[in-house]
């Protein structure tokens, strides 16, 4: 009696100390950027958009969609200048979902305005179309959020400035859960009483 009632208990013991939770890893993606056009014009001086190389993140993340870069020899007392119909752009963030080999594209539009010259830079940024896009790509959400805007320094300071995004991920798929502690515990108990009720039985019978 004495002998099974204890190796019942050992068991729930057990399932109650190794019984911990399983935290789920951050979900994996890619993701490179494309601007169109690589650069804007004003007056003689043009303003570049890089296109940022093909990376992977991990989560949630802030990213850089593109970097910015002034060139002018115009003179500070007349500067190159967006008129309307300048300084139109669009950039477009294709992203990859790893664990599912998934792909697809959302695009961003803008416009630049303002004025720089060789000593001086002073453009700003608009964008045009909604800021806030998203896309299902096999099991994992994206929603992608242009989030911010660095202005270049001036042409002689040699300083980038950016156009950054938010991306936001999250998973469509059942989460892998283990049962609480307590409920392994009850578990455990429940199948050392029931062990013992079988061992009482069994006496019962031979008796």
């Amino acid at each position: 009696m004495f002998r099974t009632l204890r190796l019942c208990l050992l068991a729930a013991l057990c399932v109650l100390l190794g019984s911990t939770a399983i935290s789920a890893s951050p979900i994996q993606w890619g993701y490179d950027w494309s601007a169109s056009p690589a650069f804007v014009t004003a007056g003689t001086g043009k303003v570049t958009l890089s296109s940022e190389p093909y990376k992977t993140a991990a989560g949630n993340s802030h990213v850089v969609a593109t970097q910015l870069k002034v060139y002018s020899t115009a003179p500070p007392a007349s500067p190159d200048t967006f008129g309307p119909a300048d300084g139109f752009y669009s950039l477009t963030i294709n992203l990859k979902d790893i664990s599912s080999s998934a792909t697809g594209s959302l695009t961003f539009t803008g416009k630049l305005s303002g004025s720089f010259s060789q000593l001086s830079s002073n453009v700003s940024n608009t964008f045009t179309g909604p800021t806030v896009q998203s896309i299902l790509l096999g099991y994992t959400t994206f929603v992608v959020t242009m989030s911010s805007y660095t202005p270049p320094g001036p042409p002689d300071q040699l300083n980038f400035g950016s156009i950054g995004a938010l991306v936001e991920v999250s998973s469509l798929k059942p989460a892998e859960r283990t049962p609480e502690p307590s409920t392994l515990a009850l578990a455990g108990l429940g199948a050392g009483i029931a062990g013992f009720s079988a061992w009482r039985r069994r006496r019962r019978q031979a008796a």
